[in-house]
C-alpha cells in the first residue's frame, strides 16, 4: 500500500505500532482499563496509532499526549483534505 499524502514524520510508519480503536458505546469498567492500558503504553514509549475519533480514543489520546512516545494519527480522507 502506498502513501499517497501525509503530514509528518512518515518514517514513524516503520516502527512496531499498537492500533487502538474502540467503540462509541463501552462499559465502565472498559474505559478505566483503557485509561490504564494508554498510560502503561506512554511509559513503555510504544507507538501507537489511531483515528481518536470516539469519546474514549480522544481521552486516551490525551493520555499518550502527556509523554514522549510516537503517535499516529490517521485522519479521514475529508478531515485530511480540511488539514
Amino acid at each position: 500500500m502506498e502513501i499517497k499524502e501525509h503530514i509528518g514524520n512518515i518514517k514513524l510508519l516503520k516502527l512496531p505500532k499498537t492500533a487502538f480503536l474502540c467503540s462509541r458505546k463501552v462499559p465502565a469498567t472498559i474505559v478505566l482499563k483503557c485509561y490504564d492500558w494508554a498510560i502503561e503504553q506512554r511509559e513503555k514509549g510504544h507507538c501507537i496509532i489511531s483515528g481518536f475519533h470516539s469519546k474514549i480514543e480522544k481521552d486516551v489520546l490525551h493520555y499518550l499526549l502527556k509523554g514522549q512516545q510516537p503517535i499516529i494519527l490517521v485522519l479521514a480522507k475529508p478531515l485530511f483534505h480540511r488539514v
